[in-house]
């Protein structure tokens, strides 16, 4: 809802695979581009996994509100990459202020940020 709290850190490591376990999800081969950017195979896998964590991990379980998540995901990166980077700095500003989990956002938001950037 766009009000940071002190639990708002935990959350998003707690949520993030490759924040919780350090471990980048295992992604295949590239191949030869497809005419779309993504089948609906790769959309399904993607969601899967993001759809359990959040059923699975946070105080509020509820599949309307991962649908919600997903519709906030799909308009902020249907924005473009100023919007997905303008929401990557403000993980990176609720991770930075946190005693432990800053280390995420030296290791992992920095690099999406320059990347996003990057992306033509």
């Amino acid at each position: 809802m766009n009000d940071p709290t002190p639990e708002s850190s935990w959350t998003l490591c707690s949520l993030i695979p490759a924040f919780s376990a350090l471990d980048p999800a295992p992604y295949g081969a590239q191949t030869a581009p497809a005419a779309a950017p993504f089948t609906a195979l790769e959309l399904l896998e993607t969601l899967a996994p993001c759809y359990r964590r959040s059923l699975a991990f946070p105080l509020y379980r509820s599949y309307a509100l991962a649908e919600a998540c997903r519709q906030d995901v799909a308009w902020v990166l249907a924005k473009g990459k100023r919007m997905a980077l303008r929401w990557l700095l403000r993980v990176k500003g609720i991770l930075d202020h946190h005693e432990v989990y800053y280390v995420y956002s030296k290791i992992w938001i920095d690099d999406f940020c320059v990347w996003v950037q990057s992306v033509e």
